[in-house]
């Protein structure tokens, strides 16, 4: 069959997985964020099932595999079928004229990856170590825990790693690609999107269209939107994990914490440290029942909804499965630092990050300037209105979780080195500083002025003073119960 077909109906079974999952948990959202959600959560998905056809011993077979697809995709689309005259009709603006030059850099530094992630083959040494010739010899010998552990690979831990990119590069070589990794393009195009949708509802799109190209031209983070490895997808989860996890703080609907608790559990099967992380998160969730004063019972039921499935996927590969499917045993105890006690490697490995990687040496070679515009937005708006907005905290907090909360991981396992992992690790910190530069009171007025611009007075005071606008001030200003008043006709 035609590989370009194969992806094509893999895109359109992604999309109905995740837009099924999204109309199950009845979470309302505009069109243009549940549209790139929708694939990046249906990837997500279908990660899963190569290994759990592993867990129950089922030969991961083309017929199986893709089998088991269309049975999650049929599973997904009776919530879509059911639900159908709920659904909204979909409205897309078309683009401006001052929009054409951001969308003509945008699409060609998006080409570049694609075409790319299609033609190069897998490069990283972590994968060609590890997921991809385990993926490979899935191929041939139907299992994951195949010839790979035959080999004496004493000295690399990669073949230990979570199943989740194997399992992805399985069915995409399966679908007839031979480096598989045409996957990435999805997430990549679909985060794209979504990002750039968030920004546009407070900022213009002039603006909005300058910071995506600044956030695309981070250097160290773009190379990976074509090379495929964990950081990346594990990046995407993550920053819609917190968007949802943040909505559920504005409209209280605890299907909203579901679904961050779901993204945050894929996003702790592509890094298993994430899980650290996603409880870094509990004490705000804690805090904000405190405040609204709920009871233990429900306050147990968010923490729960929000975490399990992030335990879940760390228990099953990492514990589980190495430990009762591979013929060698991982112990990740003996990675743990064993002198937890001893500070000094956590201010020192703080302090090296922040000098070799946030602002040192390699700051601009690997992040380019996108740190110094965050700063710079985030004095400005202390300097002029002396606090953040509520978006604008949230985003922040998260911006602190890593930025804390990365030299703590490499303090607890010294294994995760500065200048790979943790120089990866940071990609989690940008999207999460863009949002907050979407949500940047000086950008939200700045925006402002240039559709006051855009839109003159004289055409504003001719649009307030048409007949048509006052008809419709009448409407809403008037009383529906009060009865028409008569004019007293002069005698």
């Amino acid at each position: 069959m035609n590989p370009l077909l194969n992806y094509f109906l893999l895109a359109l079974a992604v999309f109905v997985i995740g837009r099924g999952i999204i109309r199950l948990l009845k979470i309302d959202n505009d069109f243009r964020i549940t549209l790139p959600v929708s694939f990046i959560l249906g990837v997500g998905i279908i990660a899963l099932l190569p290994f759990l056809l592993e867990l129950f011993y089922i030969a991961i077979t083309p017929r199986h595999l893709f089998l088991t697809i269309s049975l999650i995709t049929g599973l997904t689309l009776i919530p879509l079928i059911t639900g159908r005259r709920h659904l909204r009709r979909p409205s897309f603006a078309l683009p401006r004229l001052y929009d054409l030059p951001f969308l003509f850099v945008a699409g060609i530094i998006i080409f570049i990856s694609i075409w790319r992630c299609y033609y190069n083959p897998v490069m990283p040494r972590d994968m060609l170590s590890g997921p991809e010739v385990i993926a490979a010899y899935t191929l041939k010998e139907h299992t994951m825990v195949n010839s790979v552990f035959s080999l004496d690979l004493w000295n690399n831990n990669n073949q230990f790693k979570p199943p989740s990119i194997t399992s992805l590069q399985v069915i995409y070589k399966m679908a007839g690609f031979p480096f598989g990794q045409v996957w990435l393009s999805i997430l990549f195009i679909a985060f794209t999107g979504f990002l750039y949708q968030l920004l546009i509802k407070k900022l213009h799109s002039l603006i909005a269209g300058l910071l995506i190209l600044l956030f695309l031209a981070i250097p160290e983070m773009y190379a990976y939107t074509y090379m495929v490895l964990f950081d990346y997808p594990n990046t995407i989860f993550f920053t819609l994990s917190c968007y949802y996890f943040f909505r559920y703080f504005e409209d209280d609907k605890i299907n909203e914490l579901f679904l961050a608790g779901i993204l945050m559990g894929i996003a702790t099967y592509f890094r298993s440290e994430t899980l650290l992380l996603a409880l870094l998160l509990l004490p705000v969730l804690l805090f904000y029942s405190w405040r609204k004063k709920a009871s233990l019972i429900r306050m147990a039921f968010a923490v729960t909804g929000f975490i399990i499935l992030s335990v879940i996927l760390y228990w099953l590969p990492n514990g589980f499965y190495n430990n009762h499917y591979l013929p060698v045993h991982y112990d990740i105890g003996e990675l743990i630092n064993k002198h937890p006690f001893q500070l000094d490697p956590l201010y020192k490995r703080f302090m090296d990050m922040n000098q070799q990687l946030m602002f040192g040496e390699f700051a601009i070679r690997f992040y380019g300037y996108f740190t110094y515009f965050f700063i710079a937005f985030t004095l400005l708006e202390l300097a002029i209105y002396r606090r953040f907005t509520r978006e604008g905290k949230n985003w922040q907090y998260a911006v602190l979780i890593i930025f804390l909360g990365l030299p703590f991981i490499g303090f607890l396992l010294p294994l995760m080195d500065l200048l790979n992992t943790t120089k990866r690790g940071l990609f989690k910190m940008f999207p999460l500083m863009l949002l907050y530069m979407g949500n940047c009171r000086p950008l939200i007025v700045l925006s402002e002025k240039i559709k006051q611009w855009e839109l003159p007075a004289p055409a504003i005071n001719r649009i307030h003073s048409s007949p048509v606008h006052r008809t419709a001030n009448k409407l809403q200003t008037s009383p529906k119960s009060s009865p028409p008043k008569h004019r007293k006709q002069k005698g």
